[in-house]
């Protein structure tokens, strides 16, 4: 199957988007958590990946969740195919 190349425009305009998305998701689980762990802290990471579970994005909070999200998705998309 041959790769579809993105122009440059389509490319930022896609990367800028799951940013936003990426950022969007951090504010509201800030603000509907109720844990103050959470909130002042910060300690929650919010992340896009793909359909294998392989992390493609991943925004602000404390990076020390990404890997165990990326192999949590692994083993559910294994388990649970």
């Amino acid at each position: 199957m041959e790769k579809k190349k993105l122009d440059p425009v389509t490319f930022e305009i896609l990367s800028h988007r799951l940013e936003q998305i990426i950022a969007e998701a951090y504010y509201a689980i800030s603000h509907v958590s109720g844990s103050a762990v959470v909130i002042e802290v910060g300690d929650h990471q919010e992340a896009v990946l793909d359909n294998a579970g392989n992390l493609a994005l991943f925004g602000g909070g404390l990076v020390h969740w990404t890997p165990s999200l990326s192999l949590a998705s692994q083993y559910v998309v294994r388990e649970y195919e």
